[in-house]
């Protein structure tokens, strides 16, 4: 438990557990009007800075120091900062109730990544 980072899907939430946010570490900014169809975009890039864009608008940069700081107050384990860029990618939903569609997932390595 907790050995990674989990960004957040959920437009009705607050700040550190909305649509962005990376969650319970990091809050996100207001997001920006959903497009008419539901769909939203998502750009995760998790390196030295967490950054995560919904729709075109950076919604969450956070760094290593902030995520620790919040992590002291949240009584969370170290075990996220020690994680070396490889293991899982996991979606999920919340609910049983719930319908969740994902469409286009790609995972690519940065540029300069060993």
């Amino acid at each position: 438990m907790h050995h990674g980072y989990e960004v957040q899907i959920c437009d009705d939430a607050d700040p550190f557990h909305r649509t962005g946010a990376i969650y319970s570490l990091s809050k996100a900014d207001t997001l920006p009007a959903a497009a008419a169809d539901g769909w939203r975009t998502m750009v995760i890039t998790l390196e030295e800075h967490h950054l995560v864009d919904v729709d075109g608008k950076r919604v969450t940069n956070s760094s290593r120091r902030q995520r620790r700081a919040h992590r002291a107050q949240v009584a969370r384990t170290s075990a996220r900062t020690q994680t070396t860029g490889n293991g899982y990618v996991g979606l999920q939903n919340h609910d049983p109730g719930d319908v969740v569609h994902f469409r286009e997932v790609s995972v690519r390595p940065l540029e300069g990544a060993k």
